[in-house]
This record gives structure tokens, C-alpha cells and sequence, in this order.
């Protein structure tokens, strides 16, 4: 790839998470490997490789970093999801029992960190919890619902809702409330009055489920109130709901440009997105939610006024016409990601960081424009 300001880190990031004070990161080169850093600054080229997590078998698909507990969650291609805990200068594996046919495709931890969810190809969502007496995480399934894959999953700020979303066109809300671990979780009178108390203490049963998509869900996420969340779809998508006065409203942006990959609030009002346009685009609320463009705007160049989309075609173009590609044919984009991006993380106000197909890792600040 042709030479840019930007550091080239690894392969393509599948995804990232830091700990709670931004020194450290984990991350997932596209294989079975996490590794994790030292991440003092913003140029990975100052990092320093401390730990290598080695137990899974095929590549990693998704890491989550608690910040309550300090334990690291990942999960798998190979139907396998692994707790990490740090002991003795090393990080341990403790496995999951996830009970699941199929690959595990992303996790999330309780903001509390006493469970974690984790999204599965076998049409089933885990929720697994620790057993002392067993010195192993168990696995409760929500089975009602997901008619497909779950490519996406995450919780309420209060530990009892989980939000997800997947191949069925279709993005749900169940009841992740588990009475032996969430007896001291108290739910909201705004879910109990769309609910019902009875159902929201019902593990397992769907709250609610969203049809606007008519694409697969590839993004969910509660904002840090937990009364708004939002899922992007492949139709090109955005989707904001509300849970307010005892009923659920649903706003639907269709975007002119390519799928969102990976959406998360800032605040409640601010959000940001970012897939296969290669850089972050900013929605905010005003009344309506409003999609406010790119944070990402491109260099002064000729370049500045063509989409990804654009530079990637002409690409392809020239390179038919050659009949061969060679290294001066591969452009470089405009924008500060080269790629897709694949995850987005948030560590604090207005400042987040995304990973991508490109290998970068890049921290952003909503307050600047580049």
C-alpha cells in the first residue's frame, strides 16, 4: 500500500478493547492470537508487546475488556469463549462453557462484569456467569427469537438488558436478568411501564424486536442512559429508538452511502458510526437524529471530492486495463483509514478509537475535525 502519515500497525484488526485507564489495549490481528500492549500515546509505533493469549484455535472474534473487575472475555471461531485474569505477571484462561454448535461471533460484558453475553452462529445467545464451586463460566441460553446468526450484541447500563441483532433482518431486546447473580439489580419504572416487571425479570423472554432493517443487523448498542439505543443494517440503515412515557418510538435514517459496520454512543445525544466508508460518521440529536457527516473529511487533495467507494472502483479500473496490478497501482485513499472499519470503542468524552481492515488503530476526538 502506498505510503501514508498514518502508522501501519498489523493485519486487519477484527477488534480491540482497553482497560480502564487507556494504558493498556488487546487486540486481534485477523487470527487465533490476541496480543496485548502497552499503549501509552497515540502512535503505535511507541507499543510495546507485553502478553500473547494463545488458547484459542481459529480466529478471534471479538474481545472485551471489563473495567470492573479487570478480566479480559473473548470469544471465537472456534465455538469457544475464554475469561482472562491476571495472576503471577500472566494473563490465565478460565474456559466457558458456551454449549454452542457453531462460531462464537462477538462478546460483551455486563457493565458490572459479573456476566457477559456472547452472540453465536447457532441461532442462540449465552449468557454466562461464574460458578465458584465448579472454577468455571456457565452458560445460560436465550433461544427465543434469533431466527439466524447474531452478529452483535451488548447491554443496559442497569445489567438486565441485552440488546442484539442478526442474519434474520431483525434486532431484538431480551431479558438478561438472572435472579442468583442480579439480585441486587433494580430495573427502571420507564422498562417496567413498557413491559412489565414480570417479563423484565424473565431471562431469555424478547421485550421487544425491530423489523425496520432490511438487511442483516451487523451493529446494536444501549446509549449510557440505557433509554436510547441504535443498530445499523446492511440495507445502508441507521435505526434510533427511545424508551419514553411507557412506549418505544423508532426513528430510521437511510444513509446514502455504504453499510455502517460498528456504531456507539458518546452521549446520549451524539453517536457515531463507522463501516465500509472507511472513516467515523458522526449522528447527533436534535430534536430527530440527524446524521452530521463524516469526522473524517479527507485531505486537500483531488481526492478529497470521491467516496471510497470511488477511488476503490477507479482502482479496479486501472488495474483491468493493465491486465496485472503492480505496487504503483494501490492509491492511497484521502481519509485516515485505508479500510473498513471493523470496531469502535469508546474510553471517554468525545474521544474514541476504531480499528480496521487496514491494521490501523486510530484515536479520534469528536471536538476535531481531520
Amino acid at each position: 500500500m502506498a505510503a501514508t502519515s498514518e502508522p501501519v500497525f498489523l493485519s486487519s484488526i477484527t477488534a480491540h478493547s482497553w482497560n480502564v485507564d487507556h494504558t493498556q489495549v488487546a487486540l486481534c490481528p485477523n487470527s487465533s492470537l490476541v496480543y496485548i500492549y502497552d499503549a501509552k500515546g497515540e502512535d503505535p509505533k511507541s507499543w510495546v508487546l507485553k502478553h500473547t493469549l494463545k488458547d484459542h484455535f481459529m480466529t478471534v472474534t471479538g474481545i472485551d475488556w471489563n473495567h470492573t473487575n479487570n478480566l479480559i472475555a473473548t470469544s471465537g471461531q472456534d465455538r469457544n469463549a475464554y475469561v482472562w485474569k491476571y495472576e503471577e505477571n500472566e494473563w490465565k484462561p478460565t474456559l466457558v462453557i458456551l454449549r454452542i454448535g457453531r462460531a462464537a461471533t462477538c462478546i460483551k460484558w455486563s457493565p458490572n462484569g459479573k456476566k457477559f453475553a456472547v452472540g453465536s452462529g447457532s441461532k442462540q445467545i449465552p449468557v454466562c456467569h461464574y460458578e465458584a464451586s465448579q472454577d468455571l463460566w456457565v452458560a445460560k441460553m436465550v433461544k427465543k427469537g434469533p431466527k439466524s446468526t447474531i452478529l452483535s450484541v451488548d447491554w443496559s447500563p442497569n445489567n438486565a438488558f441485552i440488546i442484539a441483532g442478526g442474519c434474520d433482518f431483525k434486532c431484538r431486546i431480551f431479558s438478561g436478568y438472572i435472579p442468583e447473580v442480579d439480585a441486587d439489580t433494580s430495573i427502571d419504572e420507564s422498562f417496567t411501564q413498557v413491559w412489565g416487571s414480570d417479563k423484565c425479570n424473565e431471562f431469555g423472554t424478547v421485550l421487544a424486536e425491530f423489523d425496520q432493517s432490511r438487511g442483516w443487523i451487523e451493529a446494536c448498542r444501549f446509549s449510557p442512559s440505557g433509554m436510547r439505543f441504535a443498530f445499523a443494517g446492511h440495507d445502508s440503515t441507521v435505526h434510533f429508538g427511545e424508551i419514553k412515557d411507557g412506549k418505544i418510538d423508532v426513528q430510521s435514517i437511510l444513509r446514502r452511502d455504504l453499510p455502517i459496520r460498528s456504531i456507539a454512543f458518546l452521549n446520549d445525544n451524539l453517536a457515531v458510526g463507522g463501516g465500509y466508508d472507511n472513516v467515523p460518521i458522526v449522528y447527533e440529536y436534535k430534536g430527530r437524529w440527524e446524521e452530521s457527516g463524516p469526522l473524517d473529511k479527507g485531505k486537500a487533495t483531488k481526492a478529497v471530492s470521491k467516496t471510497a467507494f470511488d477511488s476503490s472502483l477507479g482502482k479496479f479500473e486501472n488495474t483491468s486495463k493493465l491486465g496485472k496490478a503492480t505496487a504503483t497501482d494501490d492509491i492511497a485513499l484521502p481519509f485516515r483509514h485505508q479500510n473498513i472499519l471493523n470496531d469502535i470503542v469508546v474510553y471517554s468524552d468525545g474521544k474514541f478509537t476504531t480499528s480496521s481492515v487496514d491494521g490501523r488503530v486510530l484515536h479520534w476526538d469528536i471536538k476535531k475535525s481531520y
